[in-house]
């Protein structure tokens, strides 16, 4: 008998071994950093955007444990970063959960100009979602951009407009491309937009944007366990805006 239960224990340590392995594998665990750097016209100075998405905190964070998510807070702020923006998906389910996210995380945040979040799909899953995470966010000092521009650095030709949009999953609710289309349509302005569903990018195609902003489909994005993401490593995105040379004379 003990033979067995040894026989036993020895193959359940060496499956659990294996599966482990396996969720690895197709699962990976290790913060990746990616680093972009884009030239954008209007843009009076040079500018660090670092942008995380999809984090997905819950009551049990089995997607997120609190020690990962400790490490990608300490990345994020040794990035230096002018600003820090969030592009949606900070809870899974109920909203409550966000409390113990800002308190324990999001608090920790760095930015020299300022902090940005808008909503992903996520976040609406119940009716009183959207206002608790909105309210914990703004009393936290993460300003929240839902359907809302901003100029993190003021209106001054050279700066940079900020537009945050809501859920495209909801377009006719959420998505309202009315409250700021004369905002987007501003010329001469260097111009980032904050959607969570990167689909959104066929309704914004008419107008002059520099860059896109996006999370949702989790091929970047925090959240560690299935089914969330697939051979594809959590990271965090470094974006350096630099100040594009403008030829006065083309009709470009």
């Amino acid at each position: 008998m003990y033979k067995i239960k040894n026989i036993l224990k020895d193959t359940f340590k060496y499956i659990f071994q294996r599966v482990t392995w396996i969720l690895k594998f197709l699962f990976p665990q290790e913060l990746k950093i990616e680093r972009l750097q884009i030239a954008i016209p209007y843009l009076d100075a040079p500018l660090r955007l670092v942008q995380i998405s999809d984090i997905h905190y819950d009551h049990e964070p089995i997607r997120i444990d609190d020690a990962f998510l400790s490490k990608v807070i300490e990345a994020v702020n040794n990035q230096n970063p002018d600003l820090i923006v969030i592009t949606g998906d900070l809870v899974q389910f109920k909203p409550e959960p966000i409390d113990n996210l800002i308190s324990k995380h999001l608090s920790k945040l760095k930015a020299k100009i300022g902090i940005y979040s808008i909503l992903g799909n996520h976040d609406y899953k119940t009716t009183h979602g959207p206002e608790t995470i909105m309210t914990a966010l703004k009393n936290s000092g993460i300003k929240v951009l839902h359907n809302e521009t901003a100029y993190p650095m003021g209106k001054e030709e050279g700066r940079l407009q900020l537009v945050g949009l809501g859920d495209y999953g909801r377009k006719r609710v959420n998505f309202r491309l009315d409250m700021v289309r004369d905002d987007l349509a501003e010329e001469r302005r260097a111009r980032v937009v904050l959607s969570h569903n990167p689909d959104s990018a066929f309704d914004l195609e008419p107008y002059p944007i520099d860059l896109v902003l996006s999370g949702h489909t989790h091929g970047g994005g925090l959240a560690t366990h299935p089914p969330l993401r697939l051979f594809c490593d959590p990271e965090i995105t470094v974006i350096d805006l630099i100040p594009k040379s403008i030829d006065n004379n083309s009709t470009n």
